[in-house]
């Protein structure tokens, strides 16, 4: 029968921890270490600092301090020249994050006791929630508890249609700012996906967790969205925890599907494949100066056209700046709104 255990140690235990793959706890956790198994679930909790779960894994084997004596190992240990930590196991990581702080899974608001050392996760919402977000964060599929059924496997089967698009244009500066980036995706959302509707643009989840986008698409499931003008590896956990906040403050109750899209001005290949293993839509945005583009396929239109020639595409038309007062005008403005110079 699999466990689920939560190992919790400060960054510098855990650091030695990760390198020689074995944990121990104090003799007063003597009892729940007898019921360790090889093949129980063992989550790496670092605390102090970052107060994150920063990976998680599988027991190997105990080692019975009868017949493997145990010898300072940890800094502590060395520091007083003696064994706190006598009963000890190997353990096997499934992953292991390089920077808990970004990348790691914050747990605080889920009912787990969090005793130094070592603690048993009994809760059956505590084990969904966990499940959900190591799954979504770290493309890890972890056994579950005998008796734990998945809460949400209903939802998981919810068919959500992928978009099928990486690369979109957009008649932007390539200098502009994330917010200007996210100004102008908030009024032409349909390039992103067609008939997404936006429900609320900087949604703040109960954790705090701020989102750039919350849409709901044509099936009615909840789309989170994500801008980036630079991107590296942690926004996929990011936006895990985003869909895990959607999933239990609003998808669940309404029995819908939650999936995420990153928009990214600096998206290459790796990353890309990388966003579809986490189960995420990944799309590069590109930045064409203002120009009249086709936001499919990134022809150059004319002033006037109103679809792409070659793929038939709504065009999108840059805001027109004033030649004479520098005003950044309204899409469709024949004039200008501060000294009616005309724009066209």
């Amino acid at each position: 029968m699999v466990k689920w255990l939560i190992l919790c140690g400060n960054e510098e235990n855990w650091d030695v921890s990760i390198k020689h793959g074995v944990w121990g706890v104090k003799p007063n956790l003597r009892r729940l270490w007898n019921d360790v198994l090889d093949g129980d679930i063992v989550f790496f909790y670092v605390t102090r600092a970052f107060k994150r779960v920063m990976g998680v894994g599988r027991v190997r084997e105990k080692l019975d301090p009868q017949v493997y004596p145990p010898k300072p190992l940890w800094p502590d240990e060395i520091r007083e020249r003696k064994v706190i930590y006598p009963y000890r196991f190997r353990f096997e990581p499934f992953h292991v994050c390089d920077k808990p702080s970004l990348n790691g899974i914050g747990v605080n608001e889920i009912r787990i006791s969090k005793q130094k050392g070592m603690s048993r996760i009994i809760d059956k919402e505590a084990i969904d929630d966990l499940y959900q977000r190591v799954k979504s964060s770290w493309g890890v599929d972890l056994p579950l508890p005998e008796g734990i059924p998945r809460i949400r496997a209903r939802k998981e089967e919810i068919e959500i249609e992928r978009v099928p698009v990486a690369r979109v244009f957009f008649p932007l500066d390539p200098t502009i700012s994330e917010v200007g980036l996210q100004d102008y995706v908030e009024g032409h959302s349909e390039v992103v996906e067609p008939e997404l509707r936006l429900v609320t643009r900087d949604y703040r989840t109960s954790r705090k967790n701020i989102i750039d986008f919350l849409f709901r698409d044509i099936k009615n499931n909840y789309v989170v969205l994500e801008t980036k003008t630079r991107i590296d590896r942690s926004v996929f956990g990011q936006v895990g925890e985003y869909i895990a906040d959607i999933r239990k403050e609003m998808a669940e109750k309404e029995n819908v599907g939650v999936r995420g899209i990153i928009l990214a001005t600096t998206l290459d290949d790796k990353m890309m494949d990388a966003a579809k293993e986490f189960g995420l839509t990944a799309m590069k945005c590109e930045l064409v100066g203002r120009k009249i583009v086709c936001p499919k396929c990134g022809t150059e239109g004319r002033q006037g056209d109103r679809y792409c020639g070659r793929c038939g595409t709504k065009l999108l038309y840059p805001k027109p700046i004033c030649p004479s007062c520098g005003l950044e005008n309204v899409e469709g403005d024949v004039y200008c709104r501060y000294c009616r110079t005309k724009l066209v």
